[in-house]
């Protein structure tokens, strides 16, 4: 009886000792899984920076372009400006500039402007 007591437990010992030697493999093999994963998802972040970095310098060079064309067209804007206003002036002062721009625009000119294709006015 004793004997067989001590097979048992013997039998039970091993199987526990099995049992755990399979866990720590597995164990290991997560282990080294999830090593793998986290140097994949570090070398992925490391490129995504590099992604990030470059849109970042993108952004900050398109802003300074954006500025500058503000810039420009803020001076066009000016120019038509005054442009329109010495017109209106010189309209206003004299009646000779007046009765030019107060003539009809040729039909050549008004159908590049409109697309106007029926034109009744002079040529």
């Amino acid at each position: 009886m004793k004997g067989r007591l001590a097979l048992i437990g013997v039998g039970l010992a091993l199987t526990v000792i099995a049992g755990l030697w399979f866990h720590a493999g597995t164990l290991s093999r997560k282990l080294e899984s999830a090593e793998t994963r986290a140097s994949i998802a570090l070398a992925a972040n490391a490129s995504n920076q590099i992604t990030i970095d470059a849109l970042r310098d993108a952004a900050v060079r398109d802003a300074a372009r954006l500025r500058e064309l503000d810039s420009v067209l803020t001076g066009i804007a000016q120019a038509s400006a005054e442009r329109r206003d010495t017109r209106e002036r010189i309209a206003t002062n004299d009646q000779t500039v007046a009765d030019y721009l107060n003539q009809p625009v040729p039909c050549g000119l008004r159908d590049a402007a409109s697309g106007d294709a029926d034109c009744t006015g002079p040529d």
